[in-house]
């Protein structure tokens, strides 16, 4: 379904709600409101990063807390944003990701602690070819997170359909990063209303909302935050009887 009427309702909007739910209106009211730990705080605010930056990692590890996970397979992972903040959130909890590079700002200049490098397992590979090599292994995990690039339409759409996703445990969540409306291409027709980053490159937020649609029955809420002041954060919880 061609997604571009939605997509531009969108813009200017903070918080996308696609299907709504008690269990996810009070999922997004713990992300918006979840307390942050000074440490961790302390060290996203002492890095050399953006504004916008510091809100992405804030968010997810607001993410990683409410949802209580224990269990991430991450698909991207560039300057380990995103892994510094899941391994702080979960504590106790594994992280296993993919990416064939990996340009690490957190952990060599904070000396990451031997309790969180024995949770974290890298793997220098594409998603998919981590899924043809470890597929067999790695399931049942709790939640799958989804930013890779070049964050087009086509990748977008198969990682919700192939490899990795049909590991993911029965209710388990899907998180996708850069699905902010000011993102997609579908805005260059509202060229007046972006506000950051457009580039023809994005098409993940189309790619979800279709899947959204596609598999209604088997969703329980979906939810998009940081869809203004920074790059759009998608959760989607699946129900536990898919």
């Amino acid at each position: 379904m061609d997604q571009t009427g939605n997509i531009n309702n969108f813009l200017g909007k903070d918080v996308l709600v696609f299907k709504q739910s008690d269990a996810g209106e009070a999922m997004l009211r713990c992300i918006q409101n979840a307390p942050i730990e000074d440490s961790f705080v302390n060290i996203i605010k002492a890095l050399p990063l953006s504004g916008l930056t510091n809100r992405y990692a804030y968010a997810l590890y607001r993410i990683a807390k409410c949802t209580g996970v224990q269990s991430i397979v991450e698909l991207g992972v560039r300057e380990s944003v995103s892994s510094f903040s899941f391994l702080t959130a979960m504590e106790q909890g594994k992280l296993i990701s993919f990416d064939p590079v990996l340009n690490t700002i957190f952990f060599p200049q904070y000396n990451m602690s031997e309790q969180m490098k024995s949770r974290w397992t890298y793997h220098s590979l594409l998603d998919y070819e981590g899924y043809e090599k470890y597929g067999e292994e790695i399931k049942d995990f709790d939640m799958l997170f989804i930013d890779t690039d070049p964050h087009d339409f086509v990748q977008a759409s198969g990682q919700l359909k192939q490899w990795w996703i049909n590991n993911l445990k029965p209710g388990g969540f899907i998180l996708m990063d850069d699905t902010s409306p000011n993102h997609q291409e579908e805005t260059f027709a509202n060229k007046e209303n972006r506000t950051s980053n457009l580039d023809s490159k994005f098409g993940t937020l189309a790619a979800a909302l279709n899947f959204i649609e596609e598999f209604d029955d088997k969703i329980d809420y979906a939810f998009s935050v940081e869809n203004k002041l920074s790059d759009g954060i998608l959760l989607i919880k699946l129900k536990e009887d898919n």
